[in-house]
C-alpha cells in the first residue's frame, strides 16, 4: 500500500524529504500518513543505525500525488 518514490536529501544531510506513493482511496491516504508520521521516530532510529555520517536526516514524510495526477492528465486526453 506504501511506496517510497523519491528521497530528497538537504545538502548538510540534515533533512530528508521522503516522497510516498499510497493505493487507496483519499481517506486511506490521510489514516496511512498519519500512521507513518506516527512511527517516524522509529524509522528515524533504523537509519541512524545504518549511516555513518556525521549527521542523521530528520525525516518528513510527504504524499506524492505525480501518479494520480499523471492518471487524470491521461483520463482528460482519452477523453477528448
Amino acid at each position: 500500500a506504501v511506496t517510497v518514490t523519491r528521497v530528497d536529501v538537504s545538502p548538510d544531510m540534515r533533512n530528508a524529504i521522503i516522497w510516498l506513493g499510497l493505493l487507496g482511496s483519499e481517506s486511506d491516504h490521510e489514516r496511512l500518513l498519519k500512521r507513518i508520521h506516527g512511527r517516524r521516530p522509529e524509522l528515524q532510529a533504523i537509519v541512524a543505525g545504518r549511516l555513518t555520517t556525521k549527521f542523521v536526516p530528520r525525516l518528513t514524510f510527504k504524499l506524492d500525488t505525480g501518479g494520480a495526477y499523471a492518471a487524470t492528465i491521461d483520463r482528460l486526453l482519452r477523453n477528448s
